[in-house]
């Protein structure tokens, strides 16, 4: 089941929601208005009492069910067709990129040490993005060398950043995961929520997309990400991610406990 929460949408068309929603109410209105002529229609023709058919409940109830309905349907995919293309234009609002999909790739970062030293770590890492009309959620997986998830993240908040070139978008969002910490006192460890915020740029290359960002917490963590959407849709497999030592190359450094930092509530 998708869990995942509201999110902002920058754009240049002013009230893109609104301007959506009052076309759904409209269409709602009219084919009710229209059904209801019909069935009214065919009572007549086959002499039955017409009152049946206009009782002053079901005439109010029809045009909201159906806008339930219509919000609903379109929520869940009719926003991604030509149908929802239509609307858009109708609203004069732009549709949202679909960054929707799994991605692999890495994070990279500062690594805890005693003492002053301070060492990068590059991990693995798996994301799910799970975007519908309303909800979007952003989950991430983060495996060490031997492909075991060690640590999860999921997204709390977000915007996507709806710009003039639909092959670039840029999504933000805040993030917390779980996380176990040495007391302060020495005696033992305690559970705790990390918060943090991430940045992902994406960019359309031969039909995918390909994001870079950066992220950090509340514990003093930060990194960078680089991530490649999976040609088919699915959960990349165990080691399915780019070089180790290409990210870094790349100015995209090592992942560490900034993974968990990324980690966030993700859909």
């Amino acid at each position: 089941m998708f869990h995942g929460h509201e999110y902002s949408i920058y754009s240049d068309s002013p009230s893109v929601r609104t301007g959506v929603y009052a076309w759904l109410a409209i269409t709602a209105a009219s084919v009710s208005a229209l059904a209801q002529h019909l069935i009214a229609a065919g009572a007549q023709a086959f002499h039955m009492t017409g009152s049946s058919f206009n009782n002053s409940l079901v005439v109010a109830a029809a045009p909201l069910a159906l806008f339930w309905l219509f919000a609903w349907q379109f929520d869940q995919w009719v926003w991604r067709t030509w149908i929802g293309k239509v609307i858009f234009a109708l609203a004069r609002a732009k549709r949202p990129p679909i960054v929707d999909g799994w991605y692999a790739g890495t994070s990279s970062g500062p690594e805890p040490v005693e003492g002053d030293e301070r060492k990068y770590a590059v991990r693995r890492v798996r994301v799910r993005i799970m975007q519908r009309w309303e909800k979007i959620g952003v989950a991430f997986e983060f495996a060490e060398p031997d492909e075991v998830v060690r640590s999860r993240s999921h997204s709390d908040m977000a915007f996507i950043e709806n710009s003039f070139d639909d092959s670039r978008v840029r999504l933000q969002y805040t993030y917390s995961y779980e996380s176990t910490m040495a007391r302060p006192d020495g005696a033992g460890v305690r559970k705790a929520t990390v918060r943090g915020a991430c940045s992902l740029n994406f960019v359309r290359k031969d039909g995918l997309w390909e994001a870079t960002g950066h992220y950090f917490d509340d514990i003093g963590t930060s990194g960078e990400v680089r991530l490649n959407e999976t040609p088919t849709g699915r959960r990349p497999a165990d080691g399915q991610a780019p070089p180790l030592d290409g990210p870094t190359a790349a100015g995209v450094t090592k992942p560490t406990a900034a993974d968990d930092s990324v980690a966030v509530n993700g859909g």
